[in-house]
């Protein structure tokens, strides 16, 4: 198959590295019709591509209200408890 035809097929049988690709690039342009079947397929059968949409579009919402509100507030860091078990994992390794 070739043409259009050939690239909708292969739009149908997404991977999940082709489903993470869409997921994140649905914000910066529109899905053609057979991506967004694709994806939406995909979807119905990956988990973890369910969970990683998930994960995206909370970060998403979450950089607007941020950008909204004229950014992260100055507390919104890490604990010092929590940077410090950080650092102890990364030297032990």
């Amino acid at each position: 198959m070739s043409g259009r035809l050939g690239g909708s097929l292969k739009c149908l049988n997404a991977t999940c590295r082709d489903a993470a690709r869409l997921i994140t690039q649905q914000d910066e342009r529109p899905l053609s019709a057979a991506e967004r079947a694709g994806l939406f397929i995909h979807l119905m059968i990956c988990r973890p591509c369910r969970r990683y949409r998930r994960g995206v579009i909370f970060l998403r919402k979450v950089m607007r209200r941020a950008a909204e509100s004229g950014g992260l507030p100055a507390d919104a860091g890490l604990p010092n408890d929590a940077r410090e078990r950080i650092r102890q994992n990364i030297a032990g390794r």
